[in-house]
């Protein structure tokens, strides 16, 4: 047309960074996603934490019917002094951790590999699929390293992952070796407040 012109590299520049912007954030996504991890093991992290929400789900069926429970019907009185309600245990695996995502992510480890019979690899990879999941579960890394629960503001910070009582469980579970399992029950019930083997057995469908 008369009087029209063809832009400028420089305008044709601008014009490209105006329109890709959004682009580049998502190809970024998608390579972090593509050369990060490798195809398979991203499969199994992401298998870990499926089970995982089954498993909490299940826990979930359970405490839905019993309006007002403070802890999980079962719990022995060792129970008492956690500060997480039923409603907190529901939500524990969340994109947004809460106060009762460490004790759950310990017990389901424990649960799968004292209850289950599951070896050291279990207990690994469901560490290191939880510890993905959440450090990539706020884009600011609100929840990426170490682990604290602050109470005034009611709020998480760091991964649960990084809790002691989930590294003390997967160290349990690293020790075991030639163990008899009936043994390890018994030193669970010994310590009570740490990981109550009658709460793993009650939900695992145990009389």
């Amino acid at each position: 047309m008369p009087g029209s012109r063809k832009p400028t590299k420089a305008e044709k520049k601008t014009v490209k960074a105006r329109l890709t912007l959004g682009e580049i954030a998502k190809t970024k996504q998608a390579s972090k996603r593509k050369h990060g991890l490798a195809a398979k093991t991203t499969q199994d992290y992401d298998g870990h934490v499926r089970q995982g929400k089954e498993w909490l789900a299940e826990v979930a069926k359970e405490l839905r019917d019993n309006e007002g429970l403070e802890h999980p019907r079962g719990c022995p009185e060792g129970l008492g002094d956690v500060k997480w309600t039923s409603f907190d245990l529901i939500h524990a695996f969340d994109e947004t951790p809460n106060r009762a995502s460490p004790w759950a992510l310990a017990t389901f480890i424990s649960f799968k590999c004292f209850t289950n019979s599951c070896g050291q690899s279990t207990a690994e990879g469901i560490h290191a699929g939880f510890q993905k999941y959440w450090d990539r579960a706020d884009v600011e890394g609100l929840y990426q390293g170490p682990w604290r629960w602050d109470e005034e503001a009611n709020c998480a910070f760091g991964n649960p992952s990084t809790a002691y009582d989930v590294q003390e469980t997967i160290s349990a579970v690293r020790k075991k070796g030639g163990t008899d399992q009936k043994d390890l029950a018994s030193a669970y019930v010994l310590r009570p407040r740490k990981y109550p083997y009658g709460v793993l057995k009650f939900w695992a469908g145990e009389d």
